[in-house]
């Protein structure tokens, strides 16, 4: 398997099979596995969770886990409607069109409103996501991605929310050599390449 750049990381954590995919971690003094596969991705915007989640669809998808693998993307405004009724109507269509695939939510920390002065539908998507985990078999990937804080936020809103996601990959900012490297394979894909002299950074 060849990781995006910069999520090499990802390897040793995991492993999947024809029976489930597994994540574990040997960092701890009792390795913790989750065979149901989804997970909170956090960091920062541009640091390559929508790629690997890509990539790991790819992965289910040759070993049959997954029929299809796709990447479905939402957020909130994708799912939390304005009237009562809407929001679950959003979030069943969705994870209708996720079934065989990963449905990818980014910025799910917004789902919460921790204000007090409004009716906010937002956790009624933790709901139909848990409701929809909850069943045998679900024929699907749920990743939550998100800032550190605000998905620990979000872990914390709900206690179903920790036994559903209870595996978080972080994904650092890439660095200089990371990103020297991007555009290489960038310009690469565009037939340029760089001279020696633009290659060399202190």
């Amino acid at each position: 398997v060849v990781y995006a750049i910069g999520t090499d990381f990802i390897a040793p954590t995991l492993s999947a099979t024809p029976d489930g995919i597994y994540y574990q971690s040997s960092d701890v003094s009792v390795a913790t596995v989750d065979a149901s596969g989804n997970v909170t991705f956090t960091g920062n915007p541009g640091t390559g969770k929508t790629t690997v989640a890509g990539l790991l669809g790819e992965i289910y998808a040759s070993l049959g886990i997954l029929k299809t693998g796709k990447v479905i993307k939402a957020d909130r405004k994708s799912l939390v409607g304005k009237y009562i009724g809407d929001t679950e109507d959003n979030t069943k269509r969705l994870l209708q069109q996720a079934h065989g695939n990963i449905l990818f939510i980014d910025e799910a920390y917004n789902l919460v409103d921790n204000s007090e002065e409004k009716k906010d539908y937002g956790p009624k998507v933790i709901d139909c996501l848990l409701d929809e985990l909850g069943k045998e078999h679900t024929d699907m990937i749920i990743i939550l991605a998100g800032y550190p804080d605000e998905m620990d936020n979000l872990l914390k809103s709900n206690k179903g929310l920790h036994s559903r996601f209870p595996y978080t990959f972080h994904f650092e900012d890439y660095n200089e050599d990371e990103l020297l490297e991007i555009a290489r394979q960038t310009a690469g894909q565009s037939g340029y390449t760089f001279s020696p002299e633009a290659l060399q950074h202190d």
